[in-house]
C-alpha cells in the first residue's frame, strides 16, 4: 500500500508521556503504558494504540515527546493520582501509509513522509498537530508482525 491522504476524527484516548530520542521516548511510554492495562486487566480491551511524537524526527536534536495511547472507552477508570490522563487525538488530513515489520524503521519512514513527499505533493506539513503512528495490532501479546499506519498531519 502506498503514501495517501486521509482524513482522521478526532479521537478520545487515555495517555501517558515519555520523554527522549524518538526511540527512547516511545519505549518509556509505551512500558507505563502497558504496565498500566496489564495491572488492571485493561489490555484485551485496548482496540487501537496511538503513539503521538510531537517532535519531527527530523530535526538536528532527535529530542521528541512522545504519549503513547490507548482508545477511550467509558469501561476504563483512572485514578486522577496516576501518569495516566485523558487526551484527543488531533483530528484532520494527514498523509499515512501502512508500516509492517520491523520498528526500528518507523523513524527514517517518517522523515521521508514528511520531508520528501510533503515537498513532492507540494503540500506542507502541519507542525502544530504531532505525528501520529496508529498501531492496529497487539504484536507483543499476540507474536505477529506489526501493523501501523504512519500519520503525517499536513495543510492542504
Amino acid at each position: 500500500m502506498g503514501i495517501g491522504i486521509t482524513y482522521l476524527r478526532p479521537i478520545p484516548v487515555v495517555r501517558v508521556r515519555g520523554y527522549g530520542t524518538h526511540g527512547e521516548a516511545a519505549k518509556a511510554a509505551w512500558d507505563k503504558m502497558l504496565r498500566w492495562l496489564d495491572v488492571n486487566n485493561y489490555r484485551v480491551q485496548a482496540c487501537r494504540g496511538f503513539g503521538l511524537v510531537y517532535k519531527a524526527p527530523d530535526t538536528v536534536c532527535d529530542a521528541a515527546t512522545y504519549d503513547a495511547c490507548i482508545e477511550f472507552h467509558t469501561g476504563l477508570r483512572i485514578d486522577p493520582d496516576s501518569e495516566i490522563g485523558k487526551a484527543y487525538v488531533a483530528g484532520g488530513p494527514y498523509l499515512r501509509l501502512r508500516h509492517s515489520g520491523d520498528l526500528d524503521a518507523l523513524g527514517a519512514e517518517l522523515r521521508r513522509m514528511r520531508v520528501e513527499e510533503t515537498a513532492r505533493r507540494g503540500i506542507d506539513f502541519d507542525s502544530g498537530r504531532p505525528i501520529i503512528e496508529v498501531y492496529l495490532n497487539d504484536f507483543k501479546r499476540t507474536g505477529e508482525a506489526p501493523k501501523i499506519d504512519l500519520c503525517v498531519p499536513v495543510r492542504i
